[in-house]
């Protein structure tokens, strides 16, 4: 069975250079090619806006809150727990929104286990 992949990606202030949105979706999308039947659907990304900052001031994160909540896809891919959110009262909340996994690229943390992970 296919697994429907979303990334989501972030840096934070306007000192870091642009291809960090980049540099995540790549580790991210080289990490999903290793799992058998993972699917890339959506790229979200939001750019210079800090992880602190809730979802409201951040519209990539929202519009990912939104389409995970419509079941759009399975399984959040992100480079590193930072890169979701500096705040894990957040972290938890976010986890929330699905059935599925979310997977974290340095921090694992699955919902519910689809296979092994490679």
């Amino acid at each position: 069975m296919t697994q429907r992949v979303a990334l989501y990606a972030r840096y934070s202030s306007e000192n870091q250079r642009e291809a960090s949105i980049e540099d995540q979706y790549r580790n991210c999308e080289n990490y999903a090619k290793r799992q058998e039947s993972w699917k890339i659907v959506e790229r979200y990304e939001d750019k210079a806006i800090s992880g602190s900052t809730d979802a409201n001031g951040r519209p990539g994160y929202r519009q990912m809150l939104a389409d995970a909540q419509a079941k759009r896809f399975e399984v959040l891919l992100v480079d590193d727990f930072s890169r979701l959110s500096r705040d894990s009262s957040e972290i938890r909340r976010t986890c929330r929104w699905q059935e599925g996994i979310l997977v974290l690229m340095r921090d694992i943390f699955l919902r519910r286990t689809l296979g092994p992970l490679r």
